[in-house]
């Protein structure tokens, strides 16, 4: 296995809680798909197939980069950080342990599924549990909040709106831009590009 995502086989291996299996649409002819990778060996056996859905029930984990619609980067947490509160942003997508994301299905008080980021094992969430348009996407020590809980919604191309169980909101690239850095954030869900997910592995 690649030693870069050493990390990410030590944080997946463990399959967190009880896991959901995705389904995930093949690339588009014009889009820019993040290079392969070697996943670990508690989700290497999934993979990913044409569809356009999740599929909940299963108890196994599965991983995958999230590209933006509107600029093809990659979901990531900025600066390869473990920290709580260290914000979410999009980079040029490089194979890099914080551009993978663990899916695993939240079956308690909210359903939807959390997202572990593979370098901090952190979930993705919307900071301070704030349901206020344009509240910023950060990572937090995963801990059983609404904040932390994401719904998927086919976009009808072959991608996924992802809204906040908290708040409603779809995640996205702020202010619909396409360089390197720029942070993501909620946004009312309005049909554009930049709040449209293609997830890949």
């Amino acid at each position: 296995m690649n030693t870069r995502f050493g990390v990410a086989a030590k944080v997946f291996a463990a399959a967190f809680f009880t896991a959901a299996t995705l389904i995930a649409p093949s690339a588009q002819a014009d889009e820019v798909e993040p290079p392969a990778i070697e996943l670990p060996p508690a989700v290497s056996d999934l993979g990913l197939k044409g569809g356009n859905s999740i599929v909940a029930g299963s108890s196994r984990l599965t991983a995958a980069f999230f590209q933006n619609g509107f600029s093809k980067k990659c979901l990531e947490v900025r600066g390869d950080s473990n920290a709580n509160g260290a914000i979410a942003n999009q980079w040029t997508c490089n194979r890099s342990a914080t551009q993978v994301w663990g899916i695993t299905e939240y079956r308690d008080r909210y359903a939807g599924f959390n997202l572990y980021n593979g370098n901090s094992g952190k979930c993705l969430e919307i900071r301070g549990d704030s349901k206020a348009t344009g509240a910023l996407a950060n990572q937090w020590q995963c801990n059983d909040s609404a904040t932390q809980v994401w719904r998927f919604h086919p976009s009808g191309d072959g991608g996924y709106y992802i809204t906040n169980a908290n708040s409603g909101k779809c995640l996205e690239i702020r202010g619909d831009k396409w360089i390197d850095g720029a942070t993501a954030n909620q946004w009312t869900c309005n049909g554009s590009a930049s709040q449209v997910w293609y997830l890949f592995t």
